[in-house]
């Protein structure tokens, strides 16, 4: 019979949940929050920017940490670190891709499109329901593979 340790495996899946729940906080309010009161401009340029700032100091952290933990420890976080960065850049930057595809539809409808059509009037009345059910589908997928990403490594 083997004597396996359950503490360091508690300990990791505890670290892990706090580092979820952490990112589900700061997700949720550069999300809903924080993209809200900056200009599409800000949005597709400051995230993607972010992305490439952020990783090399990352990785650089981690080569530091290395020695000071096992391989296997830091080869996990840094796998999930990396992957909550490039989730909360893509999702983000997509909320600005949103806003500009649906602003460019409705700018077109309310230039060339017919207002008697049904489908015109739906989009040009409705143009914040469909820009809010884009948000949140996109919204879901963020939390959702950052969240795989954390239970699989």
């Amino acid at each position: 019979m083997e004597n396996i340790s359950w503490a360091p495996r508690l300990a990791n899946m505890t670290l892990k949940i706090i580092g979820y729940l952490l990112y589900l906080i700061i997700f949720t309010y550069c999300y809903f929050i924080l993209n809200r009161r900056m200009g599409n401009k800000w949005i597709l340029i400051g995230y993607p920017l972010l992305f490439l700032a952020s990783i090399y100091p990352i990785k650089i952290w981690f080569d530091y940490v290395r020695p000071i933990y096992n391989q296997a420890f830091t080869d996990s976080w840094l796998k999930i670190l990396l992957m909550s960065v490039a989730g909360f850049c893509l999702f983000n930057f997509i909320y600005g891709i949103i806003n500009l595809m649906v602003g460019a539809q409705v700018s077109f409808h309310s230039r060339y499109g017919k207002p008697k059509l049904n489908l015109v009037k739906f989009v040009l009345k409705n143009a914040d329901k469909i820009r809010s059910g884009y948000h949140l589908f996109f919204y879901t997928g963020g939390v959702f593979t950052v969240g795989v990403c954390f239970l699989k490594y």
